[in-house]
This record gives structure tokens, C-alpha cells and sequence, in this order.
């Protein structure tokens, strides 16, 4: 994989980054620059909640996630290098399943959206309802900080309860335990289920009102 970011004088092409995954439910790779040259990239998860068989009823969650060394989060690299290769060394912040959206907020902040897991009704259906299912979990705003982890595939947000829980794959029961999700980071916002945020800007202009001045707007392609 070729991440033609550069270009010589005469406009041929130079890989900045090489050996990205390209498998699995979420094979593009979104990335933004900041004002250092650092470049930040969504590595998507390969599976909807990193189970033994993905998206099958009952099938347990891999213990620990092995996927989460190579996928299900953000990396970083230098914009301004050739010849970068991509590594599990190179991981930013971590249980982000996938980061469609990423933008810098005025400050330099990074945020990113997220899109969560799906099949809670259809693959655990004694744990929940169709309604549920259809309900849950939040689609999340992420301040990403680094080694921040995110909870996925562990934990999912359950906008209920404004709050993380277990994923049933890892023990969970439908909402009420917690374990190791006490120990995850929260979203900064979260949005209805399946919604699928995408695009991520900050307004930064002068043409709205001055309420909107450093708001974000995300875009949502819907499920």
C-alpha cells in the first residue's frame, strides 16, 4: 500500500507509508496532518466486535482482543518521511473500532468520530430486544489523547445510561456490568445508534453565528 502524500519535483509518486492492512470490515485508512507535520491515521477494526467467529450469534470475544495490536485505532506517523512501515510501534490511542472522521478542533486538539458495533439483538437476543438492538450502543465523539483507550471491543456506550458497559462477548449481561470498562475513556459526545458519523470539521470562520465559533459538524451516512 502506497500512501501517495508526497510527490518528487518531477510528480512522480514516493510511499510515505507502506504495509497497511487492507482486510476486513473497515480496510480504508483516513488520516489528517497537523501543523508539526505529524501525520494521524484510523487503522479500522477487521471484525464488529472481535469475536472468535465474526458477527455470529454467541460466538465469544477473542481474550484478549489479539486485533487490537495491529487494528482498532489511531496511528502516527511523520508526514514529511518516505519509507515508513507500518508496525503495532506506531499506535497512537487504541479501542477505537473505526475513525471514519478526524479534525484538529482551534486549539490543535485531535477529536474523532466513531463508528460503534452492531448486532447486539441479532447475536445476543436472550441479553436483548430487537428494540435494543435497533437502539444500541451511542455512536461516540472521541477527544483522543495519546495511549487513550477507547473501550471497544470490550465495552460499548450505552446512551441509556450515559455510560460505558461490558460487551456481551466479554462477559456482559445486557447492560448492568461494568468490569473493566470503569477503566476506559468516555466519549466527549454521542450520538443515536447506527447513525454512522463520517465527516468531522471544526468551524473556525466568521460567517455563522458566533455561537457555532469552534463547534464541530460531523456528517452521518446512516445505516
Amino acid at each position: 500500500y502506497t500512501m501517495d502524500s508526497a510527490f518528487t519535483p518531477a510528480g512522480a509518486p514516493v510511499t510515505v507509508l507502506s504495509g497497511l492492512p487492507l482486510t476486513g470490515d473497515h480496510p480504508m485508512h483516513p488520516f489528517v496532518i497537523d501543523s508539526a507535520g505529524q501525520l494521524f491515521m484510523d487503522v479500522g477494526s477487521k471484525t464488529n466486535s472481535c469475536q472468535v467467529k465474526n458477527r455470529t450469534r454467541k460466538s465469544p470475544g477473542i481474550n484478549p482482543c489479539t486485533e487490537l495490536e495491529t487494528r482498532g485505532g489511531i496511528w502516527t506517523y511523520d508526514a514529511t518521511r518516505t519509507g515508513q512501515t507500518y508496525s503495532p510501534a506506531g499506535r497512537y490511542a487504541t479501542g477505537i473500532r473505526n475513525a471514519v472522521g478526524m479534525a484538529f478542533d482551534p486549539s490543535g486538539q485531535l477529536y474523532s468520530t466513531m463508528h460503534g458495533r452492531d448486532q447486539l439483538g441479532d447475536n445476543w437476543a436472550g441479553l436483548y430486544t430487537p428494540l435494543q438492538g435497533a437502539d444500541l450502543p451511542a455512536e461516540e465523539l472521541l477527544e483522543i489523547k495519546k495511549g487513550g483507550d477507547y473501550g471497544w471491543p470490550y465495552c460499548y456506550f450505552d446512551s441509556t445510561q450515559k455510560k460505558l458497559v461490558l460487551a456481551p462477548e466479554y462477559g456482559g449481561d445486557g447492560g448492568k456490568k461494568v468490569g473493566v470498562c470503569d477503566k476506559k475513556t468516555e466519549p466527549a459526545k454521542y450520538f443515536p445508534a447506527h447513525w454512522a458519523p463520517d465527516g468531522l470539521v471544526f468551524y473556525n470562520g466568521a460567517q455563522f453565528p458566533a455561537s457555532y465559533k469552534g463547534g464541530a459538524f460531523i456528517a452521518f451516512h446512516g445505516s
